[in-house]
């Protein structure tokens, strides 16, 4: 028993020495998230921009697997960054249509705290893969308009994950999005290391499997992220 209680103490004392936190830079920002696994993911990031905002897309690899998309919005202008009530509303009912319609399964809508901020979580199982899936968005250092309970806002984050459940949750618990000194617009890979390289092209995609999950609801940008589409 005690030899079997040794061995425990050093298991665990291993996994702890052994996770550490995954942190990657994309544009102004630093990433930094501790999914506590003994395998260490490795971050893909890259940017796009239009005349009103510049996104930065953090694309989470684990065992050689798209698990996890994170967005960056930075808008020029301040937007409106309150969940009121109306917003949720709908999101619900969306996401009621979606499951009656069979396109989901036990879907659920909840506020947690993300990164210090108000976030709203959507949680559901999607019919085509079988698997959860997680969306969360929430908007960075917002403040109030003054106009009553209305919030604006410059930063959003939006995530979209398949990680099993307790992956999942230290995610969403040690998510952090700072702005760093250096600005940077560079697609680069993060591995386990730390070590940045370049990416050399965006992937191509399957046009047929974008309009699929485009009809489900997800974006382009959540696809994107994702790799779903990407062809080989």
């Amino acid at each position: 028993m005690k030899i079997i209680l040794a061995l425990i103490v050093v298991l665990m004392l291993s996994i702890s020495a052994s996770a550490k936190p995954t942190v990657a830079s994309a544009g102004p920002y630093s990433i930094s998230f501790d999914l506590k696994t003994l395998n260490q993911p490795s971050v893909i990031t890259s940017s796009e921009s239009d005349n009103e905002s510049i996104w930065y897309y953090a694309s989470v690899e684990l065992d050689n697997k798209t698990v996890a998309g994170i967005g960056i919005i930075s808008y020029n202008d301040w937007q409106d960054a309150t969940f009121s009530s109306t917003s949720t509303r709908l999101k619900v009912l969306l996401l009621d249509a979606k499951n009656e319609s069979g396109e989901i399964r036990d879907p659920t809508l909840t506020k947690r705290t993300i990164d210090g901020n108000d976030a709203e979580v959507e949680s559901y199982v999607s019919a085509m893969t079988n698997s959860g899936v997680t969306n969360a968005e929430y908007w960075k250092e917002k403040m109030n308009s003054g106009y009553g309970q209305v919030f604006v806002g410059k930063t959003k984050v939006e995530l979209i994950s398949t990680l099993p459940k307790d992956l999942n949750e230290n995610l969403l618990g040690t998510l952090s999005i700072e702005a760093s000194v250096q600005p940077s617009t560079t697609t680069t890979t993060t591995g386990p290391n730390g070590v940045h390289k370049p990416n050399v092209a965006k992937p191509l995609v399957d046009a047929n499997c974008m309009r699929e999950w485009t009809e489900l609801g997800y974006t382009p940008s959540q696809i994107s992220w994702m790799g779903w589409c990407h062809l080989s």
